[in-house]
């Protein structure tokens, strides 16, 4: 496939790993054991760990027989676990989500897991049919008692939008740390609460101008074109101000350079448009944020807002963008490459700071940061 038959992919898809970096997971999914051990002996003396994509619900997934889907053939997990676990210098690590109606099927398949060398489990409070518009609530309590059955660290993910629903979680799971995905492309700066060293707010103008920074420091571009990644990421900064405006967000779709996003970013800024409100004093508008978007009649509500009628369709521009914006991702906004051999596909995530450009699932394994000084993800 790819990622194990070209140097030049791996080197795009993981870059140069520096000392900031660490600790790094690096994600793969597929279903073919030896295809995933050797693409994670490509990248073992790197990284700290190898975690296993058991979680993804994209029909993307379902074709590439990955993620939640792969779920189904627990006779298979268990023993790519156990042969990674076996084979590999750094510890293997897993995320999940929940089996549908079946509750007891998830108890068994975790404590399997553990039993081939999981050293770290992520559970998803979620089933894989629970996306998008039937995205549900998370269920804290399942995630609760995976955590008591197991010896190994566990992680809650899901239903993360705020650093008080981080707290929340720890309180009623007991787990040893907290993953935001989705709420983290919106808000990297969800686990100190948005606030910098000076204990100044960090706003939605902010970030997306220090994510440009970033994106053009770390990402191979030029004077006429940026990686797609980078325009996923504005539409989910700026999602709000670009419903209100759509001549910017019609802008935004056809932007290609660095110029041009920074000029549409200023531009928003400069009209004053109203944003989440991220962790300021009370003052989060749910639906005013991107991670809310298929839940809008339910945060209009907690809002006491009436529900927005939709906003005025653009052109083609526009609907390229939102295809760049949701139909390119799979879990947590990776990339996939898919083997035009096999049909096995495997999917390289990096979960730290400096890769957030590329794919930000961010973990919180400590009490999490609520004073200023970090207010890029860790």
């Amino acid at each position: 496939n790819v990622f194990t038959n070209s140097a030049a992919y791996r080197q795009e898809s993981i870059g140069r790993v520096v000392a900031e970096d660490r600790p790094l997971i690096v994600q793969f999914a597929g279903h073919d054991p030896a295809v995933l051990l050797q693409a994670a002996r490509h990248v073992e003396h790197m990284c700290d760990a190898i975690d296993l994509n058991l979680g993804c619900p994209q029909g993307i997934a379902r074709r590439g027989r990955y993620g939640a889907f792969l779920l189904e053939e627990e006779d298979l997990v268990v023993d790519i676990v156990r042969r990674l676990s076996s084979e590999l210098s750094v510890p293997v690590t897993c995320k999940i989500r929940l089996f549908r109606d079946d509750f007891p099927r998830t108890m068994r398949l975790v404590r399997r897991l553990e039993e081939a060398g999981c050293a770290l489990l992520t559970v998803h409070g979620r089933d894989r049919h629970q996306n998008k518009q039937t995205v549900g609530e998370c269920d804290f309590e399942k995630i609760a008692a995976v955590k008591a059955a197991l010896r190994i660290p566990v992680v809650a993910n899901g239903g993360i939008a705020t650093l008080e629903d981080v707290r929340r979680c720890r309180a009623v799971t007991g787990v040893d740390g907290v993953m935001s995905s989705e709420a983290a492309l919106e808000n990297p700066a969800l686990f100190c609460g948005n606030l910098d060293s000076s204990g100044a707010h960090v706003d939605q103008n902010r970030l997306a101008r220090e994510y440009l920074d970033l994106a053009e420091q770390h990402l191979k571009s030029s004077d006429t074109s940026t990686p797609k990644c980078v325009k996923a990421h504005m539409f989910k900064f700026l999602f709000a101000g670009l419903q209100d405006h759509t001549d910017l967000r019609d802008r935004l779709g056809g932007a290609r350079t660095f110029k041009e996003f920074r000029s549409v970013v200023d531009e928003l800024a400069a009209r004053g448009w109203q944003q989440p409100g991220f962790h300021r004093d009370g003052a989060y508008l749910r639906h005013r944020s991107w991670y809310y978007r298929y839940r809008m009649a339910a945060a209009c509500a907690a809002d006491g807002v009436e529900l927005p009628q939709p906003a005025k369709k653009g052109g083609k521009r526009k609907k390229r963008a939102e295809a760049d914006d949701d139909g390119a991702e799979g879990e947590a906004g990776s990339t996939v490459a898919p083997d035009a051999d096999a049909g096995e596909s495997v999917q390289d995530v990096t979960a730290n700071a400096r890769k957030f450009i590329m794919a930000p699932a961010t973990i919180a394994l400590a009490e999490p940061r609520s004073g200023p000084g970090h207010h890029r993800s860790r």
